[in-house]
């Protein structure tokens, strides 16, 4: 059998633009060096469309585990974290406000709002929490609001989750003015910044104004005077006030006499946001002139108290609106982010030897997917859903000529703008099998899903835009219980705790206005999976009906009042285990409580159907496994998946193998090998889901045994995407011809071969440095790209990565030897070990081709041509020669990546519905893969601030 060709299309149409961040805030405040990092540990990211997201610090990234859906015209302007009292359970607390009155309590198990309250006032502008001890003290956090017209609201948060109770109003007699930014500076003392160029403090307990500190008005050159705006204000650990103004000032305050000490002139605009490190001795600061500038307060000499300014440097490209900063054991790190999007990791303590870290604004999860077999791409955000029609490849490459290349390669043939005003949570669609039956579309909200029912257009139009029709669904569902039931028996998981131990006591389920947190279809488009927001598993029956008429045969599509509920094997909550993390003794004694989330970790985050849509597997945020299966039109309960196990770090994508052909009619073993690729350091596990263990090839390949090039990956792997050949033999078996697995990440794409196993590491160091010791040679220019890569790691801590001390950053490895590339500039990796023990890289012309004889001629494939979007085509082809290859390859050009997606037939040797005839035929097709992109630069942005101090430094380097 001869291999097929592969085909990368570059996309950038898919017009996503990510909303600005507006909040940032950590769930613990900082921790003393000597106490570890929670596993509670979280933060919250609020962005101008509404949505929350709330990011997990692992040991060397970030992984984005959920997302708080928010709706149309809402903004998230403030964030604040609360810890109940242990009388109260000490679960952490999550609260949001807008530009309303309203103050939102957030359930993080659900991703819903949990309470709403309103301040009795106008206009919200800046919320805060109480300050607290490390050690939980036995008094409640207070929740303080500062109102358009200049007083401040205090609420209660005694009670628990849910209890969160408007307490007084602290009003101001003086000039109105708007609240801008609040503190606490201990527990009785608020500390608010306004708009009229003063900073004032106010007593929680009896309600009066304290003092008022006046910055001074800004003179004007023509004599007039305007008001400064205190935009940040932070306390100090000895009591002391930091303020920001819109002068571009940064003043520090006396917390005892509430007395100007020192002004300082860092900024050339508006200083929008503080943080201060946990001992008080520095200062962050940023605003609209992107600069993020370090105060630091000598200890020594005449300026000994003073305060003085000692770096800065811009991480961002528009303004910095939020930061927040976070210690503890060996982090110090401080997380920014405004109009461009980003959140960027900057190191606090050690700002002058560690490197910042750049998180991707493009979601970790994707909102792309696609139709393979109808050529079809779909996007999904806020509240739009966009459907592309992708050309044939040789449609691709003879309209070069086109007036209009930015539309060349697509149509857009389906645009849905949902009617209600909340943001999409998720949505996917399937092919009806039937000719022209068109596509099922399924969409999630926090209220409510809807299917649709899309048609192609009709024979005698010369339209190509899809017939879109609403699906009725069911007001409520009678579930059919089956075979599914809690299952006692588990590892080590305490069966007398089931959280799902009322849902047998219900005979009717209302799904469809109660949401979804995900959607997905089965492969064969028979079965709509549905996880609620309570993370329970639901599998809703599709169906669809031919009726004919005189003029036509229609095709309707509805869904059964029957749902099967596939419950969970009960688990211990991870709070509830004593554990030296959860609950760390001091040198004192006392006990340290950090707090939980509740049932959060074991919200739902991933889901996986097989090839034949006959397994099904979820996975939550603490990598627990469930797996279901389909027999006799019943879903049950995995017999054996009791036996895989908890994974130590969350999921970041997992897909199932494709089944053969000879599997899909059942005449070999069911296909239920499962690829899994976890959120820290890319470990990779493959794991035979009927039988509870590992397969044979991730037993060889452990995840010790993967390159270091692939481990050290900071950012978090996003999709797999599966590419299998298979043919029959006499012998009645299938032979795989190819079998590779291709991972992809926000700005990386690694594809691994199965049918080889990875080098061993730790066997390669020990010969290289037995080799090192025999020759006895000094490393020096002549050094081979191995060795000098492997002399300088990567040190990656905490979601950010230490330079080496040489400077210098490790090569990446060079490529599979049996990729070509057809494209002299598609490929930008270096390759410069022509030695390497694994195989070669190498590039072919781009008007020769190896044909399947092993000759070369002309191809009218690689005549230059546009990609989907912009211009540049990739093909990759393997090669016919049977020199040892390595078993990888992997590319770093494409970034951001949304989506990397299979276009066209990807079936060739697996299909049922392609004769014997016509497979010889298929085997040898082009196969083809979009690799969804969305630079920054192709995103639209307000117009920014651009200072003297920025023209200087252009003019500087020539570039003005």
């Amino acid at each position: 059998m001869s291999a097929s060709q592969l085909y990368f299309h570059r996309s950038r149409f898919v017009d996503y633009t990510p909303p600005s961040i507006t909040a940032l805030a950590f769930s613990h405040p900082a921790l003393p060096k000597t106490s570890p990092v929670p596993s509670s540990l979280r933060l919250a990211i609020g962005r101008s469309n509404g949505d929350i997201e709330i990011w997990r610090p692992l040991e060397k990234s970030w992984y984005h585990e959920s997302t708080l859906k928010g709706g149309k015209g809402r903004s998230i302007e403030g964030l604040a974290w609360t810890q109940d009292t242990s009388s109260d359970g000490s679960q952490l607390r999550l609260f949001s406000i807008g530009y309303s009155s309203m103050v939102t309590e957030w359930d993080l198990q659900t991703g819903r709002p949990l309470k709403h309250v309103d301040c009795n006032g106008p206009r919200v502008y800046r919320e805060g929490k109480e300050q607290g001890n490390t050690q939980q003290e036995q008094l409640g956090q207070n929740l303080v609001v500062g109102l358009e017209d200049g007083s401040v609201a205090l609420l209660s948060t005694d009670g628990g989750p849910g209890s969160l109770e408007y307490k007084k109003t602290l009003r101001n007699s003086s000039k109105k003015a708007r609240v801008l930014c609040l503190i606490w500076q201990n527990r009785s003392i608020v500390v608010a910044g306004m708009a009229d160029s003063t900073i004032r403090i106010w007593d929680t307990r009896s309600g009066r104004l304290v003092t008022r500190m006046s910055t001074g008005r800004e003179s004007k050159k023509r004599g007039m005077a305007r008001e400064a705006l205190i935009w940040a204000v932070k306390v100090l650990q000895n009591g002391d006030i930091v303020s920001g103004d819109s002068r571009g000032e940064v003043l520090f305050w006396d917390g005892k006499t509430y007395s100007l000490r020192q002004r300082i002139k860092a900024h050339e605009a508006d200083v929008l946001t503080l943080e201060v490190n946990r001992s008080g001795d520095m200062v962050v600061s940023s605003g609209v002139d992107r600069r993020t500038v370090f105060f630091g307060m000598q200890k020594g000499g005449q300026q000994k108290g003073r305060w003085a300014e000692i770096a800065g440097r811009r991480f961002h490209s528009h303004d910095v609106r939020a930061m927040a900063a976070w210690e503890g054991n060996h982090m110090s790190i401080v997380v920014s982010g405004g109009i461009d999007m980003k959140p960027v990791v900057i190191p606090f303590e050690k700002y002058n030897s560690e490197n910042y870290y750049p998180i991707n604004a493009i979601p970790q999860k994707p909102i792309v997917t696609s139709v393979p077999e109808s050529r079809l791409l779909m996007s999904w955000y806020d509240r739009e859903i966009k459907i592309w029609a992708i050309d044939e490849l040789d449609k691709v490459t003879n309209s070069a000529h086109q007036l209009d290349p930015e539309n060349m390669g697509r149509k857009l043939i389906s645009r849905l703008v949902l009617g209600n005003e909340e943001n999409i949570t998720c949505a996917h669609i399937t092919a009806i099998s039937r000719p022209r039956a068109g596509y099922v579309l399924a969409v999630a909200t926090n209220g409510e899903i809807k299917l649709f029912h899309l048609r192609p257009p009709k024979a005698n139009s010369y339209g190509y835009a899809l017939r879109v029709s609403k699906v009725e669904l069911p007001s409520t569902f009678h579930i059919q219980k089956g075979r599914i039931n809690c299952d006692s028996d588990s590892m080590e998981e305490d069966s007398s705790v089931d959280s799902d131990k009322d849902d047998d006591d219900d005979d009717e389920l209302d799904i469809v206005s109660d949401g979804a947190r995900l959607l997905q279809f089965s492969p064969d488009g028979k079965w709509l999976l549905v996880i609620t927001p309570a993370s329970k598993a639901v599998l809703l029956p599709i169906s669809t009906v031919e009726r004919e008429s005189e003029t036509r045969t229609r095709i309707n599509v509805f869904v059964k009042p029957e749902a099967f509920c596939l419950n969970r094997i009960p688990r211990i909550l991870p709070h509830e285990r004593i554990s030296q993390e959860s609950n760390q003794k001091h040198k004192t004694g006392a006990v340290l409580d950090y707090g939980h989330l509740g049932g959060y970790p074991h919200t739902i985050s991933r889901v996986a159907f097989s090839s034949n849509s006959r397994i099904l597997v979820v996975t939550d945020l603490s990598g627990h496994l469930d797996s279901y299966v389909l027999r006799n039109s019943a879903w049950e309960k995995n017999p054996t998946g009791r036996l895989l196990p908890k994974l130590e770090y969350p999921v970041a994508a997992m897909e199932f193998r494709p089944s053969s052909r000879r599997q899909m009619t059942g005449m070999d073993q069911e296909e239920d090998r499962l690829m899994i690729i976890t959120a820290h350091q890319q470990d990779v596990f493959e794991f035979h889901v009927l039988k509870g263990k590992l397969t044979e090839w991730s037993r060889r390949n452990p995840p010790s045994h993967f390159l270091e090039n692939f481990k050290i990956i900071r950012e978090i792997g996003s999709g797999i995407v599966w590419e299998i050949e298979g043919r029959d033999s006499p012998s009645e078996k299938t032979i795989f011809d190819k079998e590779r697995v291709w991972f992809w990440g926000p700005n990386w794409i690694w594809m691994f071969d199965l049918r080889q196993d990875l080098p061993d590491r730790a066997l390669e160091n020990s010969n290289k440095v037995a080799l090192s010791s025999t020759n006895k040679r000094k490393r020096g220019k002549n050094a081979s790209t191995d060795e000098k890569a492997g002399s300088v790691p990567y040190h990656i801590n905490a979601g950010r990565y230490i330079a080496p001390k040489d400077g210098k950053q490790p090569k990446p490895t060079d490529n599979d030897g049996d990729i070509i590339m057809h494209d002299d500039n598609a490929l930008d990796v270096l390759d410069d070990d022509d030695n390497a023990r694994w195989g070669n890289f190498r590039r072919a012309s781009l008007n020769t081709l190896p044909n399947l004889d092993g000759s070369t001629s002309a191809d009218p494939l690689t005549t230059p041509s546009t990609d989907l979007a912009h211009g540049d085509k990739t093909r990759l082809q393997q090669s016919n020669n049977n020199r040892t290859t390595k078993p990888y390859w992997y590319i770093t050009k494409y970034r951001p990546i949304m989506g990397l997606l299979p276009i066209g037939l990807w079936s060739s040797g697996n299909d049922n519905s392609v004769d014997e005839d016509n497979r010889r035929h298929t085997e040898n097709q082009i196969k083809e893969l979009v690799v969804v992109e969305r630079p920054p630069w192709d995103i639209e942005l307000p117009p920014r601030f651009f200072g003297r101090k920025e023209r200087n430094e252009e003019l500087t380097k020539g570039l003005w």
